[in-house]
């Protein structure tokens, strides 16, 4: 509790930045209404999903060809079904099924530089003979992930896993499934040179607070050979209403060997536009415990999200704005977009 005191106490002090900051919100807000204009053909909220004769199938990963995108077809008002829409790490931890996104990222930075990167992000999840033991093999879980790479576009500029190196294979058992709580735990390797073994916890849950309000948490704990102990908690508050989502979320990580936790509290703004597009306004802080309790960077970005094809291949545009403190608080704006494949199973 006095971490997250401290941590507080540290921001609070600076204020002038986040002037700035919201003047990217009004940017990607006339984007948002430009693109409407311009698409005014199919802005009409809740248009019939594309449909196609589904051929017949008895393959294991019958999902591949039968669903095409699960996530695709949920644009909605409800945070679940945004989710869905932008496949990001919130839907891809709320969801037990399987999928893979493939895609290129281009990344324009300050100072003119440029990246472009494919992406391969994946988990199939196998079920087997007991009903509550799965097979899960996955790139880059969360248990491997900081808090910066999950809350900002990185590009190239930041250290990028190989994929043989991020991949992890595990056997899951599931301990507890409730109506708001549901716990696991699982035992499995991490693959590179050499071979890490590890094993993880998670404990999921969701409460209603109200008609229109509700709280989630998704938390794990886990231990690899190479690195030793560590933590993530996530607690998210969030809004629902027919037109938009907001949440604040808080995001914490653990590592024991450091005895450094890693911190982020960030607001978002989600809303669906039409069918094919929706946007999710963000801004955020980050911070850090070691050497002492305090801010690294603030950020604010919009994530333009427009189905391209189908149910599967999307279009992505990010415009941020940064401060990190490892630059000195010096204003560092970026433009990401991407192109992306994505295909998925129904959420179990």
């Amino acid at each position: 509790m006095n971490t997250l005191k401290g941590f507080a106490s540290t921001v609070t002090f600076y204020n002038p930045r986040f002037v700035l900051l919201f003047c990217l919100f009004t940017l990607a807000s006339s984007l948002s209404f430009a693109d409407e204009n311009s698409f005014a053909e199919i802005n009409i909220p809740h248009l019939p999903a594309d449909t196609d004769e589904k051929p017949p199938h008895s393959s294991t990963l019958a999902w591949l060809i039968d669903t095409r995108n699960y996530w695709g077809k949920v644009v909605g008002d409800t945070g679940a079904q945004l989710d869905g829409f932008f496949a990001g790490d919130d839907a891809i931890r709320k969801s037990n099924g399987s999928f893979l996104k493939l895609g290129f990222e281009f990344q324009q930075i300050k100072g003119g530089t440029s990246y472009f990167d494919p992406k391969v992000k994946f988990r199939l999840d196998l079920p087997t003979l007991k009903e509550k033991l799965r097979i899960v093999l996955e790139s880059e879980p969360p248990e491997e992930q900081t808090i910066g790479e999950q809350k900002r576009p990185q590009g190239s500029n930041k250290d990028q896993k190989n994929l043989n190196d991020s991949a992890v294979g595990a056997l899951d058992f599931e301990l507890n499934k409730k109506r708001h709580i549901n716990t696991s735990t699982g035992v499995g390797v991490k693959f590179g040179q050499p071979i890490d073994p590890f094993w993880r916890y998670r404990l999921n849950a969701k409460y209603a607070i109200n008609k229109d309000w509700e709280l989630s948490s998704y938390d794990s704990l886990y231990y690899f050979h190479s690195e030793g102990w560590g933590t993530q908690l996530n607690v998210t508050a969030q809004r629902n209403s027919p037109w938009f989502v907001f949440r604040q979320t808080s995001d914490g990580r653990y590592d024991h060997k450091t005895r450094r936790w890693e911190l982020a509290n960030t607001l978002s703004f989600l809303r669906e536009i039409d069918s094919k597009r929706a946007i999710n306004y963000q801004i955020g802080i980050l911070g850090e415990t070691q050497p002492e309790v305090q801010a690294t960077g603030y950020f604010a970005h919009a994530i333009y999200r427009r189905k391209m094809h189908k149910e599967w291949l999307f279009y992505e545009m990010i415009p941020e704005i940064y401060y990190p403190k490892e630059d000195n608080w010096k204003f560092s704006p970026s433009i990401t977009f991407k192109i992306e494949m994505v295909l998925s199973s129904e959420q179990q």
